[in-house]
C-alpha cells in the first residue's frame, strides 16, 4: 500500500508555493512526458515517480483542494496520532490510484490517465477571419508556442548546483513555429477546429490545438443567433407602398431582390440559401434583410400639394384602436 507520509508536491513539480496556474501546468506537462509509463516501459521506480507528479498535479492545479493541502504543514501532519481508516483507502492501489496521505486528505480518487495528461498537453488560439473568409473558406498561418527540453541542462534546471542560465531553472525552453492552417466553409463565431498533434508534448502525450475562431465586424453584414446572414436596406415611401425591385449585396455577389408592395419598416425579407454554408453540409443558409423605410427630411411644395391630396384619399387609420 502507497505511503500516507507527507507530501510535498511544490518541490515533486519543481516549483514553489508561489507559482501560478500556468506555472504548475507547464512543470507537470513537461514531468508527464517524462516519466510516463509508455515511455518509460515497465520501470518500477519511474512509474511510482510519474504517480507522484500526477497526484501533485490534482492537487495543485484545483483551487480548493490546493487551498486545503497548502493549510497543512508537514511538521503538522506528522504530529498526527489518528490512525488511517482503512476503509476509506483504495486497498485495490495500482498504477493510476493516489497515495494513501491524499487519499486521507481528499478520499479516493482515480489519477490521470494519459487521455487526461493529453488533455494538459492540448493547446487552444483564437483566429480572426472576416465573413467573407467564413464563406468561402480560407488558408491562414498562424504562429504556435513549443515548449522544449532544455538543450543545455537536459531538463534538469541547473548544472553544478546552480540554474541555468539558458532556461532560467525552468528546464524547459519555449520557442515559436509557424504552420499553415485551413479554415473551412462554413465556419461560425466561436467555431472550435481541431488541428491534430499541434499542441504541447511529443511523441504519445502529444497534445492538439484547439482554435478558436472569431469574425471581423463586416461593414456591412451581421450574423443572427442561427447562423443566418443579416443586413439592412433602406427604401422611399414611395417604394414601400407601391413596391420595387433592388439590387442587393450578399457574400457572394448581387442579386435582385422583389420588394414587394405595401412592405412595412422594419418588415424581414428573406433571400433562400445566400448565407454562410452549415458546417460539414452542402446546405446554405438564408441572408434576412431587413426593410428600413427612410422618410424625406424636407418636401417641396409639389410634394406636401400631393400627400395633401392623398391623405384625403387614404383608408388608413393608424391608431383606430389606440385609445382602445
Amino acid at each position: 500500500m502507497s505511503d500516507k507520509n507527507y507530501k510535498d508536491y511544490y518541490s515533486i513539480l519543481g516549483i514553489n508555493r508561489k507559482s501560478s496556474l500556468e506555472e504548475i501546468k507547464r512543470s507537470f506537462r513537461y514531468l508527464a512526458m517524462k516519466y510516463h509509463p509508455d515511455i518509460t516501459k515497465n520501470n518500477k521506480s519511474l512509474e511510482s515517480k510519474f504517480k507522484d507528479i500526477s497526484e501533485a498535479y490534482e492537487v495543485l492545479s484545483n483551487k480548493e483542494m490546493r487551498d486545503k493541502y497548502d493549510k497543512l504543514s508537514e511538521k503538522d501532519w506528522n504530529k498526527k496520532t489518528t490512525k488511517l481508516d482503512e476503509k476509506s483507502v483504495d486497498k485495490k492501489m495500482d498504477l493510476h490510484s493516489f497515495s494513501n496521505f491524499f487519499q486521507s486528505l481528499f478520499g479516493t480518487v482515480k489519477a490521470n490517465t494519459i487521455k487526461n495528461i493529453k488533455k494538459i498537453n492540448d493547446l487552444e488560439k483564437n483566429i480572426t477571419i472576416t465573413l467573407e473568409e467564413a464563406y468561402n473558406g480560407v488558408q491562414k498561418d498562424i504562429t504556435l508556442p513549443i515548449e522544449e527540453e532544455c538543450f543545455k541542462c537536459k531538463g534538469e534546471g541547473g548544472l553544478h548546483g546552480m540554474a541555468c542560465n539558458i532556461c532560467k531553472g525552468k528546464g524547459i525552453t519555449s520557442e515559436s513555429k509557424t504552420i499553415p492552417v485551413k479554415i473551412p466553409s462554413g465556419v461560425n463565431a466561436n467555431s472550435k477546429l481541431c488541428i491534430k498533434g499541434e499542441g504541447y508534448g511529443n511523441g504519445l502525450l502529444k497534445g492538439d490545438l484547439y482554435l478558436i475562431v472569431l469574425l471581423e465586424k463586416h461593414k456591412f453584414f451581421d450574423i443572427d443567433e442561427n447562423g443566418n446572414i443579416t443586413c439592412e436596406i433602406p427604401i422611399s415611401i414611395t417604394e414601400a407602398v407601391l413596391g420595387t425591385e433592388l439590387e442587393v449585396p450578399t457574400l457572394k455577389n448581387s442579386v435582385k431582390m422583389k420588394i414587394p408592395s405595401c412592405t412595412q419598416a422594419n418588415q424581414i425579407l428573406r433571400l433562400k440559401g445566400k448565407g454562410l454554408k452549415k458546417r460539414n453540409e452542402e446546405i446554405f443558409l438564408d441572408q434576412l434583410i431587413k426593410i428600413n423605410v427612410v422618410l424625406p427630411k424636407k418636401l417641396t411644395e409639389k410634394e406636401k400639394d400631393l400627400y395633401t391630396q392623398l391623405s384625403l384619399i387614404e383608408r388608413v387609420i393608424p391608431r383606430e384602436n389606440f385609445y382602445k
